[in-house]
């Protein structure tokens, strides 16, 4: 991959994670500021990242009505930037659902977007160091967001907060279409289009993969909702709340590269089994957390497994898909996260609710160990290193 093009994907990414690791911990106590509940802040937060999902599935096909990978970018990011100002003037919680849902289905469409132009640009033979690095704006995301938005809040207040977010937030659009550079757009005829699917919706292996990391994830968002309703109860600041993104995003920053260069080398399903075991670890830790530490060690170990996953699991997908599904394909595997969110968010506020904390995080804890399972079943071909193939530039 051209240094430009990585330096531009890596930018790109950057934004999106720096907004949305330091907002996520903060919307349930912005929603409860607003009169909301528990059960219905998780209804909330999963109606976002359903709203995620179908804009990751419908980036495939979107992409083909436009005829262009950057100009559906731009488009996206251009929309995207004042309905993330107006989060900040939501007067009651409908108008929140509203403007969420709008900004996260924007967003699940640009993540799409960058993961099916770093799928088509990257080398075979080095797609988990080059995913490494990409992702690796995730947890440095994850500490310049949470580092600052929690405390701009406290400041000056969510409109304030919001409103800076979106002013940063323009650097996406004006980024990619001055530095981006766009592979060949597939323009499939309705013929082609039905016989191509077919065989991505029969390979068992990525079907299983997909159904592993939804698994696994649903964990880390039970995790993640747990720890900010769990310290809004114990009464913490925004700015200790948001803490958390930036204390995970801190210790995984270090580790998300060396999981790409070591996934090239031994193999990427065992290294995901470690990250599955991880995220169990987290939530078991939340089950008894009341100290401030407690909370960042949940938040580490949780960040270490969601943006490993994400690395291992996107350039597992890779792995497993012909050039020509790559686009529907990683179109469709990058709403797993957000599936997994929904699911997550939804059963984490009703659970809390109605059942209380042990049998969140002890249930969450189990779903690593099915989605090892899942994974370790698609190991009916030795792993090998993928031959070298001219990069598309």
């Amino acid at each position: 991959m051209a240094k430009k093009q990585l330096l531009a994907l890596f930018f790109c990414n950057l934004i999106i994670w720096s907004l949305g690791n330091g907002l996520v911990p903060l919307l349930p106590v912005y929603a409860a500021t607003l009169g909301t509940t528990p059960a219905v802040i998780g209804y909330y937060m999963a109606a976002s990242y359903l709203a995620m999902a179908l804009g990751t599935i419908a980036t495939g096909r979107l992409v083909e009505w436009v005829g262009s990978y950057k100009r559906l970018l731009f488009g996206s990011g251009v929309i995207c930037a004042p309905a993330i100002g107006l989060m900040g003037q939501a007067t009651n919680t409908g108008q929140l659902v509203a403007l969420t849902m709008l900004v996260w289905f924007l967003v699940g469409v640009i993540v799409a977007l960058l993961n099916i132009v770093a799928g088509l640009s990257v080398d075979p033979a080095q797609r988990g160091r080059i995913f490494g690095i990409i992702f690796l704006s995730v947890p440095l995301g994850a500490l310049a967001g949470g580092a600052t938005l929690g405390a701009l809040a406290d400041w000056g207040g969510y409109s304030t907060m919001f409103l800076a977010m979106a002013l940063v937030w323009l650097g996406l659009p004006v980024g990619s279409a001055f530095f981006l550079t766009e592979s060949e757009t597939p323009h499939r005829s309705p013929r082609s289009r039905s016989l191509n699917a077919t065989p991505l919706i029969l390979n068992r292996r990525f079907a299983l993969v997909f159904l592993a990391t939804i698994l696994s994830s649903v964990t880390i968002f039970m995790g993640r909702l747990g720890t900010s309703l769990s310290m809004e109860s114990l009464h913490f600041t925004s700015t200790l709340v948001s803490s958390t993104a930036a204390v995970g995003g801190l210790i995984a920053l270090p580790v998300i590269p060396l999981l790409g260069m070591l996934s090239d080398r031994v193999g990427r399903r065992g290294l995901l089994v470690l990250l599955y075991i991880t995220a169990t670890l987290g939530v078991l830790v939340l089950n008894s957390a009341s100290a401030l530490w407690h909370f960042w060690l949940a938040a580490s170990l949780l960040s270490i497994s969601a943006y490993g996953n994400g690395t291992l699991s996107a350039a597992l997908a890779n792995d497993l898909l012909s050039r020509e599904s790559l686009n529907r394909g990683l179109s469709l595997f990058s709403s797993t996260m957000w599936i997994a969110g929904i699911i997550g968010f939804a059963s984490t506020g009703y659970l809390l609710d109605h059942l209380g904390p042990p049998v969140v995080f002890i249930g969450g804890a189990c779903l690593p160990i099915l989605a090892t399972g899942l994974l370790w079943s698609t190991r009916s071909d030795r792993e090998r290193p993928t031959p070298q193939v001219q990069p598309v530039r």
